[in-house]
């Protein structure tokens, strides 16, 4: 689409990964230098990789020095915040820490790596539930069904951008997903029923939809404020939302610390950008003075 795009304008496309303009062959990780000014990104953020390729393509085809990136700050991109949930409602005092990892993945091939990525982070056994909230004009559904078959359980949110899309919408194309797995699941059974692959894709299950459990949207931990306007779009869900899904994953912590659920927001960057906001708010210890989110402060 891109490339017809191009054409169409008469604009020069470069990719990440094509031969140079001298037609000799680049190493595409050779943009990525771990010398004083470069990068060394930890395992699973193969997503941030390949954008960082993309930036440094871009400034070196516009004829711009290539900047100096030691202590370089990528908010929403594979971000980790450790929350302590608060207080436990019995009688031990004990407190509950949960892992909160923000990322604007907005389309199904950077969902997949962010999933992959994340896995790889945190371990394969380590239940991950998420916060989901995607533009109307994304591959939705197809997102949506990566993440049926890639995570335990699903919260559904709506930005306050007017791109966003409700609620409900996402919670339907999640029921129509969940549909069409198990026809397609059903029918790689009766092709191959002495196939491994039949039996291992029978044996898939599909992450939960907590919306049907959370019907009405939950009152605000103190110190929380109304979610970011979104009027024109019927308002954001996303401060309700990610302040319901914590207190679902710091009440499975109690029940099992060994099987604390790791709480993943992605979608959509203005759901990270929310969801970073709705944090900074509950825990502003957190972030740096000079941070961007400060900004809501004076705004």
């Amino acid at each position: 689409v891109i490339r017809t795009e191009c054409d169409q304008v008469g604009a020069k496309l470069v990719c990440v990964g094509d031969n140079s303009d001298d037609g000799k062959s680049r190493d595409r990780d050779k943009l990525l230098s771990s010398g004083k000014d470069g990068l060394n990104f930890p395992r699973g953020f193969r997503v941030e990789k390949e954008n960082m390729r993309t930036a440094l393509l871009a400034l070196k085809v516009l004829g711009f020095n290539r900047p100096n990136f030691r202590g370089f700050f990528w908010p929403c991109r594979m971000e980790f915040f450790e929350l302590q949930s608060g207080p436990c409602d019995d009688d031990r005092g004990e407190t509950s820490d949960l892992t909160v990892v923000v990322d604007g993945a907005h389309n199904v091939a950077s969902l997949k790596l962010f999933l992959a990525g994340l896995s790889a982070l945190v371990g394969p056994q380590r239940p991950v539930w998420v916060l989901f909230g995607a533009c109307k004009d994304k591959a939705v559904g197809e997102m949506i069904g990566a993440l049926l078959t890639g995570v335990q359980a699903i919260l559904f949110a709506q930005s306050g951008n007017f791109r966003g899309e409700k609620e409900a919408c996402l919670v339907e194309l999640a029921e129509e997903e969940k549909r069409k797995q198990r026809r397609k699941s059903y029918d790689d059974k009766n092709k191959n029923k002495n196939s491994k692959g039949a039996t291992r894709r029978e044996s898939l299950e599909s992450a939960r939809l907590l919306n049907h459990q959370l019907a009405t949207l939950d009152t605000l931990p103190p110190g929380v404020p109304h979610s970011p306007s979104g009027e024109e779009n019927g308002g954001s869900s996303v401060f309700p939302r990610m302040a319901a899904l914590l207190a679902l994953c710091a009440d499975a912590a109690r029940i099992s610390p060994d099987g604390t659920p790791v709480v993943a927001v992605c979608g959509s960057l203005f759901v990270a950008a929310e969801a970073r906001e709705f944090i900074y708010y509950k825990n502003p210890e957190l972030f740096d003075e000079d941070d961007w989110v400060h900004a809501r402060d004076t705004a």
